[in-house]
């Protein structure tokens, strides 16, 4: 799915990132009903004939067998948009949004006005530019696309249709999935994958995708060297015209660096993936094959007083953490991030629980998060309503709820939603 910039980081940063794209939804039927024709505006050929030389230049460069030529289709804006929803809603299904609004709302990472379901319906299909159908390996593109974007358009979905072609093993994984911070680093690596071709074949200023951009040298840099200084790299660039999600251009990045590293053919890429966006933002992780610790929580549930229910688990992973420190990812905060897991509870008067138990490297990662945490949480309650508790945790009131946080040496616990009463013993017990 192609998606012009512009797009709140919100929505693209994490909206974007719970559910899976056009590219392994093999289950999409929605997009099978009769396609609606449409007079063309725009500036460029898209005759069967220019789609097959745009579809062997991308196979060329992807280093795989084009195989036939897809049906390339303008679309009015509606029903461009009316696909590009009906998509999400299928997809979406995956994820129970209301619950994950609650969830994220609950730790404060989404706003009280915010609503995830609107970002996914709204926010996005307005910004996609195309789409891939996998059921008919057809691709959609918008009527009011500007004649300067189709080129990088098509070459883009051309990449989802090489992808869903030879790596649908990757796809059907990613849509069983159980980490979604795991598929979330997938999802960008393909994305991104797009992007960079996309952006190679159109001839499109990258701005800093470029690995030369990155390491500031030539390629022709020590590999042990490049790894150790692609760790001080923090700053990720957006695609101009491109993309606006941040997740993307990691992904174009990666994929970049990995080409460096391992050589063009990415086959091996596919076959194992980066599993963590840790592994997406540092790719001396992803090399060096480390992976995030069991974070489980076990036991918060069995000490909750009354008749609770799970209603969401999920990893937040240190992307979407960087994002709740108000951070860049890839930056201090959350660097050092060794595994995750957020649970929410749902009582049957409808109240929420929220917690989430982080793990990190070192003791000095762990101190760092927490205090980073302790921040933001004083700059949404304040200071003063702050209080601390027997054994190191501190939380915060608001309306009868406490929000508190305790660090115990590479584990750091955050509670949101308990009565402010019952708080501290939970916080401090076994999870």
């Amino acid at each position: 799915m192609w998606k012009r910039s512009g797009s709140s980081l919100l929505a693209t940063g994490l909206a974007a990132c719970l559910v899976q794209s056009s590219i392994w939804a093999g289950d999409a039927k929605v997009l099978k009903e009769p396609v609606v024709a449409a007079a063309s505006s725009l500036h460029r050929d898209i005759s069967p004939r220019r789609v097959e030389g745009m579809l062997r230049a991308v196979a060329e460069d992807m280093h795989l067998a084009p195989g036939d030529v897809p049906r390339v289709e303008v679309l009015p804006d509606y029903e461009l948009d009316r696909r590009a929803h009906a998509l999400l809603r299928a997809q979406g299904q995956r994820v129970n949004l209301f619950e994950r609004n609650a969830s994220l709302k609950r730790i404060g990472l989404l706003l009280p006005g915010d609503d995830l379901s609107i970002d996914l319906m709204v926010d996005l299909p307005s910004s996609v530019g195309g789409l891939y159908d996998p059921v008919s390996e057809s691709i959609f593109i918008r009527e009011s696309l500007p004649g300067e974007n189709q080129d990088e358009v098509i070459y883009h979905e051309l990449v989802h249709l090489l992808q869903h072609r030879h790596y649908r093993d990757v796809r059907e994984k990613v849509g069983n999935h159980l980490d979604e911070d795991h598929a979330r680093a997938v999802r960008a690596v393909m994305e991104g994958h797009a992007v960079s071709v996309a952006t190679h074949l159109t001839g499109i200023e990258r701005q800093g995708t470029r690995l030369r951009s990155f390491f500031g040298r030539t390629s022709q840099v020590p590999e042990v060297l490049a790894l150790v200084d692609f760790e001080d790299q923090t700053t990720v660039p957006v695609i101009p015209h491109l993309s606006g999600s941040r997740l993307f251009s990691l992904g174009a990045r990666f994929v970049e660096v990995f080409e460096r590293f391992y050589g063009e053919n990415l086959a091996s890429l596919y076959e194992s993936p980066p599993i963590s966006t840790e592994q997406l933002l540092h790719f001396k992780r992803y090399a060096q094959g480390e992976k995030p610790a069991d974070a489980t929580i076990a036991n918060l549930g069995d000490r909750l007083s009354g008749d609770w229910d799970i209603c969401d688990v999920f990893t937040m992973g240190e992307f979407n953490t960087a994002l709740w420190l108000g951070r860049e990812p890839g930056s201090d905060g959350a660097l050092g991030w060794n595994g995750d897991q957020l649970i929410s509870f749902r009582s049957a008067k409808g109240k929420h629980i929220t917690g989430w138990r982080t793990l990190w490297d070192t003791d000095a990662d762990a101190v760092e998060f927490f205090e980073s945490a302790q921040e933001r949480f004083e700059r949404r309650f304040g200071r003063g309503s702050r209080q601390e508790i027997v054994g190191g945790g501190v939380f915060y009131v608001q309306g009868g709820e406490g929000f508190g946080l305790v660090r115990n040496g590479r584990e750091v616990r955050i509670l949101a939603g308990a009565d402010a009463l019952v708080l501290p013993d939970l916080l401090m017990g076994s999870w």
